[in-house]
């Protein structure tokens, strides 16, 4: 649950974001695991990923909800368009 929703705070699409990074966190670096992203310096990335999908997953889970992307931001990121160029 995204910080803000968890203190009782006012939320918008930004919980959503929050939401994706941990998902995207669960899917590339769990092995299976429940685990969730509570600080980065708390993360056990995958020695696979990439450093892109790990600074996307940072800023998409970070605490405060006005210095996350909004979805645009989040398609835009340099990962996405690396992973686009490989399927081609």
């Amino acid at each position: 649950m995204a910080p803000e929703i968890e203190a009782g705070e006012l939320h918008d699409m930004a919980a959503d974001i929050w939401a994706l990074g941990q998902i995207a966190y669960q899917l590339l670096c769990c092995k299976g695991k429940v685990e969730y992203l509570v600080a980065e310096s708390e993360a056990v990335w995958g020695e696979h990923l990439d450093p892109l999908n790990r600074e996307l997953i940072f800023v998409m889970t970070g605490r405060d909800p006005d210095k996350r992307p909004n979805i645009n931001q989040v398609l835009e990121h340099p990962w996405f368009s690396i992973s686009n160029q490989e399927e081609e």
